[in-house]
């Protein structure tokens, strides 16, 4: 059983396994603190009236298959006041135990009589305290480990001309960055470890660092050929590394690398006038190859990228899209 403790995340209410271990192990429930508390509590009653409904069937068995209707010696009559009478199994044993003690010299064949009955009632006595007592393990028996809820999912279209493009992409995707920039501050940039640095199945992913890598471009776009950055994650498991929960056979493998480096702007940029009827818009565009961007005046450019010279964001329209201001100067 997993227990929920933080409700900022929406997580899978319910049953669920855990494929990190067999179907068996890690079949999962997953529940409030409360009905967590009332589950436990549950366990150790339910435990226990087993226990004793148990004892109370062997006692019937035992005493239906032991009855005789010929004259029988005494400890025959008590053992059978035993079976009939004890309501659990530790009562039992004790009962049993006296008679035992009080027949051994006396009765015929006390010790096959009594001592095979004295056994079984130990072990259910001591095999069901035992459950009773770790029943409470169930809470943390596969970890503490939740099932995000995915009733959210979904595709979205991010195409720059679809329905709502301006008004959900770009400020969800700045509300990422800034939780994304926070997680690494809180989690990464100091010894002290928060709290939420748990969410992810790993705290961080591997990387491979190449600081005397290529240029990733043409030779000429590049500052520098010899001193660029290689990234490579190497392996990434879907279950393992990536917290997608899923059994062996429905699992991925992914690799990603990212290889960049500083380039030149010389011969790369041009300065257009774009008339914004108060005054003329001065942007910085830069040709690095073709790409079809959708610009602040609403029109479609053939260029990579482009800029205001002379505007903040909000006066250039992009007062709707949330951005985070970051100084980059492009060398």
């Amino acid at each position: 059983m997993s227990d929920v403790a933080n409700n900022e995340i929406k997580v899978h209410l319910g049953f669920w396994i855990n494929w990190s271990y067999s179907s068996i192990q890690g079949a999962t429930i997953t529940l409030t603190h409360q009905h967590g508390a009332f589950l436990v509590a549950f366990l150790a009653i339910f435990v226990g009236v087993v226990g004793k409904s148990l004892w109370r069937i062997f006692c019937f068995a035992l005493h239906s298959t032991l009855s005789s209707s010929t004259s029988q010696d005494g400890l025959y009559h008590q053992r059978q006041v035993i079976l009939r009478n004890s309501t659990n199994s530790f009562d039992g044993f004790m009962e049993l135990v006296r008679s035992y003690w009080a027949w051994r010299k006396k009765a015929q064949r006390a010790h096959l009589r009594l001592v095979p009955t004295i056994l079984f009632a130990l072990l259910t006595s001591v095999a069901f305290g035992i459950a009773g007592i770790l029943s409470s393990s169930v809470s943390w028996a596969v970890g503490d480990e939740v099932l995000i809820s995915g009733e959210n999912c979904a595709i979205v279209d991010t195409r720059a001309d679809s329905e709502g493009y301006l008004t959900v992409i770009p400020p969800y995707m700045s509300k990422q960055t800034a939780a994304a920039s926070t997680y690494a501050l809180q989690c990464y940039g100091s010894a002290s470890v928060s709290n939420s640095c748990g969410t992810f199945v790993k705290a961080s992913l591997p990387v491979i660092i190449k600081r005397d890598a290529a240029c990733p471009f043409s030779e000429e776009m590049c500052l520098s050929n010899s001193t660029n950055i290689f990234l490579d994650s190497g392996r990434l498991d879907s279950h393992y590394d990536l917290g997608i929960n899923s059994p062996p056979e429905m699992r991925f493998q992914l690799r990603y690398t990212h290889h960049c480096g500083p380039i030149v702007t010389k011969n790369y940029t041009t300065i257009y006038f774009a008339d914004n009827s108060s005054k003329p818009l001065a942007y910085m565009r830069y040709h690095y190859g073709p790409h079809t961007i959708l610009t602040a005046n609403s029109t479609e450019q053939n260029l990579t990228f482009e800029y205001p010279l002379n505007l903040t964001l909000n006066q250039a329209g992009f007062s709707k899209l949330n951005i985070i201001s970051v100084d980059y100067t492009v060398s």
